[in-house]
């Protein structure tokens, strides 16, 4: 009886042994290796796969889950705080960091040094234009996939060049959606022989280059189109243990949040055809992931006689709970929520407002495009009055500093859609005009 214990004791250090080793052999921090340059050296990339969770249920079973009631928080009227855009900056406002700018009349790309002025192009070859563009959660980083008429790369850049890699394509894949974390990108594979397959993403580490396939783990999956300004098909948290989705599951277009560990489903949110959200996005710490709907539960009453929406911001939590963030319908007849996005420190939702009435005169017959901002922490709303597309509507989605305290937007003003950069600072408040006809790209951090 003792031999047995004894070889088992034995077998089990073993298995320690190996797991100490392992952990003992993960990559470096990026920001601790030396500089990269470009390397005719073929880099080996090797393939894994992660996440292997199946259905926890069969997809035609009945849904025993009752959806949560949209229950909104304390209500806070929206604030105007409408300012005055200044066409110069005052001498007394600091910027820090590097912006990527895009010219809007030779099309090139650079990043601008807001402390020096140096300049450093993100191509030096004739015809290379940047086909996407990332900056990492960090914002240390820039990932852009550079294409041409005959080659496709991958570059990676810090501001400061410390970093400055060049890589050939992956040719197994398609695109790069983004940033999983400071090291590893997404890259996707597009599925388009069926309605109801889903993409395949993996991750990879361009410093080391492994992949790391990541199959979609769920067959109630539905994609009749890729839904307006969604960036993927389903919306990993930060940690990949949560997992935002359309389900074919015979409720009406519903999104489902799942526990990627044991598969159970922890949400479901029927969802408006007409918005699907704009590109749902998890907070930086992945306690909630914002999407955009109608408040009613009657998707009929949601759009009024003007055909226009009736748009609220819904925080769906980690554990399942939908918390309702605002209550626009309340003092508007059209609520029109346009792109959004995070601040770095998870404070703060900027994003384009367009209500009936307006606290601006607009041209047309729809309303304007208004930088207005969330602070998740005190759920105040604040809408500054700072125009984005005045003609199309489509306006990009603000740009914040890496400190989370000043914002860049592109307000494009007449019908020859010439535009201007506005810097909007949240904490003096001001906003001022940066730049003419630039287009801004990202905020990113230098030492």
């Amino acid at each position: 009886m003792k031999q047995i214990q004894l070889f088992f004791l034995l077998v089990i250090l073993a298995l320690l042994n190996g797991c100490i080793q392992s952990l003992g052999s993960e990559t470096s921090s990026v920001m601790g290796t030396p500089t990269y340059r470009v390397t005719d050296t073929p880099i080996t990339t090797s393939i894994s796969t992660v996440i292997t969770v199946t259905d926890s249920k069969p997809v035609n079973s009945t849904p025993t889950l009752i959806v949560p009631s949209r229950t909104p928080t304390p209500r806070q009227a929206v604030q105007i705080q409408c300012l005055t855009i200044s066409e110069n900056l005052p001498d007394t406002v600091i910027l820090e960091g590097a912006l990527v700018l895009a010219s809007s009349q030779s099309g090139s790309e650079f990043i601008l040094d807001m402390r020096t002025g140096g300049k450093t192009n993100l191509s030096n070859f004739e015809g290379e234009i940047v086909y996407e563009l990332h900056l990492s959660p960090d914002r240390n980083l820039l990932a852009a996939t550079m294409v041409s008429k005959d080659s496709k790369r991958l570059i990676i850049k810090s501001a400061d060049e410390r970093v400055d890699l060049a890589l050939p394509w992956l040719e197994a894949w398609d695109d790069m959606p983004g940033w999983f974390d400071n090291q590893r990108l997404w890259l996707r594979k597009w599925i388009r022989n069926s309605v109801e397959a889903a993409d395949i993403l993996g991750l990879y580490n361009p410093f080391t280059g492994q992949v790391e396939e990541i199959p979609f783990p769920f067959s109630d999956f539905y994609e009749p189109y890729l839904p307006r300004d969604w960036e993927f098909e389903y919306a990993y948290d930060p940690n990949l243990s949560r997992v935002l989705y359309m389900s074919n599951d015979g409720v009406k277009d519903p999104l489902i949040l799942r526990d990627l560990q044991n598969g159970e489903i922890l949400a479901r949110f029927p969802m408006d055809e007409m918005s699907f959200g704009r590109s749902p996005q998890w907070s930086p710490d992945g306690e909630q992931v914002i999407v955009v709907d109608s408040a009613s539960e009657d998707e009929s009453a949601a759009d009024s006689d003007n055909g226009l929406p009736q748009h609220e911001l819904f925080g769906i939590q980690r554990n399942g709970q939908i918390v309702q963030l605002t209550e626009f319908a309340t003092d508007y007849s059209n609520a029109i929520i346009g792109r959004y996005t995070w601040s770095p420190n998870g404070r703060y939702l900027a994003f384009w407002f367009a209500s009936v009435p307006s606290p601006l005169d607009y041209v047309g017959t729809n309303p304007m495009p208004l930088l207005t901002i969330l602070d998740t922490q005190t759920r105040q709303i604040t809408n500054y009055c700072v125009p984005g597309d005045t003609y199309t509507g489509r306006s990009n989605a603000p740009i914040w500093s890496p400190d989370s305290q000043q914002l860049l937007v592109e307000n494009v003003y007449n019908e020859q859609y010439e535009s201007r950069i506005i810097l909007v600072d949240i904490n003096i408040p001001l906003a001022s005009v940066l730049f003419e006809n630039q287009r801004v790209l990202g905020w990113m951090m230098t030492p």
